[in-house]
């Protein structure tokens, strides 16, 4: 019984992990993809997942990305240009 939800606990985290890495693949900040890996933005798309709470609003999950992303790459990212990756998240 307690393998089954370790189980499923595992395959949501991939579910959640995936919602995250396609909105933040999608928005590439950087612009790197597609000559990336396709990995390129997983560190920071595990970073704002494990930021993400139950009650985080789209302005909240805009700010985590933006927090992320200057930490990541030592730029100023601003809310604004985060609200639209957020709303997929």
């Amino acid at each position: 019984e307690e393998r089954t939800d370790k189980m499923g606990l595992k395959e949501d985290y991939y579910i959640r992990f995936s919602i995250v890495k396609k909105a933040i693949d999608d928005f590439d900040p950087m612009n790197l993809l597609p000559h990336a890996p396709s990995d390129e933005y997983d560190m920071e798309s595990a970073k704002i997942l494990a930021q993400i709470s139950t009650n985080c609003t789209i302005v909240d999950i805009a700010i985590i990305i933006v927090n992320v992303f200057s930490t990541s790459f030592s730029e100023n990212f601003k809310v604004i240009d985060c609200i639209a990756t957020a709303e997929k998240i």
